[in-house]
């Protein structure tokens, strides 16, 4: 049933999708509970077919709906709203090493790093105000970098003919 997402021309076209949610998202009011039902839907992905690649952008993508979520309904600064998202999405890498543990055969330990950044980052964001420019510029810079890796790794497996199932077993040649 899920055989299609065993390629990498599927990997590729998800983190595109991905990129393409969270940008798509950044600017509709409601636009959490897409990126809560897209991120669950990556989770449970991954939990049918036991792989931290799925399992890892949901997660993220739930700690990122879960930060737009209560900054929306938040009455905090912007200097204070930039500090509480990164902190909330900081949530996202660390479920990915606890959702992998749970569910996968290997634990993904290196979201940690990332997480801990995060939270040290928004922790600065409450404390300054010069960090919620930066902050907005890397947001939308990572939805678009997302875009472009998820287009290059499918275009790459599009042309790729290791991956095409139709390629076949190269045939033994009778020699004379």
């Amino acid at each position: 049933m899920l055989g299609f997402l065993n390629s990498q021309r599927s990997v590729g076209i998800s983190i595109s999708i991905f990129g393409c949610i969270l940008l798509a998202c950044s600017n509709i009011p409601w636009g959490w509970v897409v990126m809560l039902i897209s991120s669950l839907f990556m989770i449970t992905i991954g939990y049918w077919r036991k792989e931290g690649l799925w399992i890892m952008p949901g997660s993220i993508l739930l700690g990122v709906a879960l930060a737009t979520m209560l900054c929306q309904f938040s009455e905090l600064s912007s200097q204070q709203t930039g500090g509480v998202f990164t902190l909330s999405a900081s949530l996202g890498w660390f479920g990915v090493t606890f959702l992998s543990k749970r569910f996968t055969a290997s634990t993904l330990w290196w979201p940690v790093i990332p997480g801990i950044i995060m939270i040290l980052l928004g922790w600065w964001a409450i404390q300054t105000s010069f960090l919620q420019v930066v902050l907005n510029l890397v947001r939308l810079f990572w939805a678009f970098m997302l875009i472009v890796l998820g287009t290059y790794v499918w275009g790459k497996a599009l042309f790729d003919d290791s991956q095409d199932p139709r390629a076949g077993t190269p045939q033994d040649t009778p020699t004379s």
